[in-house]
């Protein structure tokens, strides 16, 4: 390997961690900022959690679909464009053009959920062996590290130039990060894109936002409400519908958006049930000091940020 491709292979490597970081930066800049939005844009903390909300619907969706669309070849153009759309949701979301068109903005930028399995297929891609083994690690402590580094740096940021400014240094970050992947990001020719199941994706689409919007609702409304429940019958109804299509689907040896096979294999269960049990926790922690702040009206951003374990 000669000093050049040394150099080609690093930078590939940085764009792939500069992807994950950013993505997972932009995605929790809403947590905590809920507080701040509320008080900037006069809405209740509860109606301000929808900057938060927003961002994990898309997130939920996108992230199936896009792992198909971005399959073979198209895996590269598939990234480059999401991370297009992200920019034009932080974007937006800077602009003071009023709390729905903020929430747009977030909404947008949930689509940086979906890329970060994108990266890690694209480092499966460019690299074998020990190396693959080595940056794979590599990269998925990144994805944990950009979340966690995504509250401190916005809470910095959102105390110097207000909930506006975290949104632009946030679409500054992406920028940089599209333009890093345009020259270093690696493509591949091989391999044919994989179609898509529409019946499927539709399905579960609208049983994941049903479900979520039920969990949102509960705590506003109550969770023995009319409207709550509705939500939760008819998530759970599609969600039912979606996983019989999809069994349909892979018995007829087609393409499954999710391949529920292999989700159920014994080595892949484990790795699936701590994911959920932590993006369950990460999500009550963030709604947890929603709920501190509101309780104690301390200030949730800031490098003086009040902490419930203070005296």
């Amino acid at each position: 390997m000669t000093a050049v491709t040394t150099t080609e292979d690093r930078w590939q490597l940085s764009a792939l961690a500069a992807v994950i970081t950013v993505t997972a930066i932009v995605s929790s800049l809403g947590a905590p900022l809920v507080p701040q939005i509320a008080e900037s844009y006069d809405v209740s903390v509860l109606t301000a959690q929808w900057t938060l909300t927003a961002t994990l619907i898309t997130g939920a969706v996108a992230t199936p679909i896009l792992g198909r669309l971005g399959s073979g070849r198209l895996r590269r153009p598939v990234i480059l464009g999401g991370l297009l759309v992200v920019l034009a949701g932080t974007v937006l979301s800077a602009l003071p053009l009023g709390f729905p068109l903020l929430v747009t903005g977030r909404t947008l930028q949930g689509v940086g959920l979906a890329l970060v399995p994108l990266a890690l297929a694209v480092a499966r891609d460019a690299w074998t062996g020990r190396t693959l083994t080595t940056r794979l690690s590599l990269l998925s402590v990144t994805t944990v590290a950009g979340a966690g580094l995504g509250y401190p740096i916005t809470s910095t940021v959102a105390s110097l130039a207000g909930t506006s400014g975290a949104f632009a240094f946030g679409a500054v970050l992406v920028a940089a990060t599209w333009a890093l992947a345009v020259r270093f990001l690696p493509g591949t020719d091989a391999g044919a894109p994989q179609p898509v199941d529409l019946v499927g994706a539709a399905l579960l689409t609208a049983g994941t936002i049903c479900l979520l919007l039920g969990i949102t609702e509960g705590e506003h409304a109550g969770w023995a409400s009319a409207g709550t429940l509705t939500l939760f019958a008819v998530g759970a109804a599609l969600m039912a519908t979606w996983i019989g299509w999809t069994l349909r689907v892979e018995r007829r040896g087609g393409h499954p958006l999710v391949d529920l096979a292999l989700a159920a294999r014994p080595g892949v269960v484990g790795p699936h049930v701590v994911t959920f049990a932590l993006g369950w926790a990460c999500t009550g922690c963030s709604r947890w000091w929603c709920w501190w702040s509101r309780r104690t009206g301390a200030p949730a951003t800031g490098s003086g940020t009040a902490s419930p374990w203070r005296a």
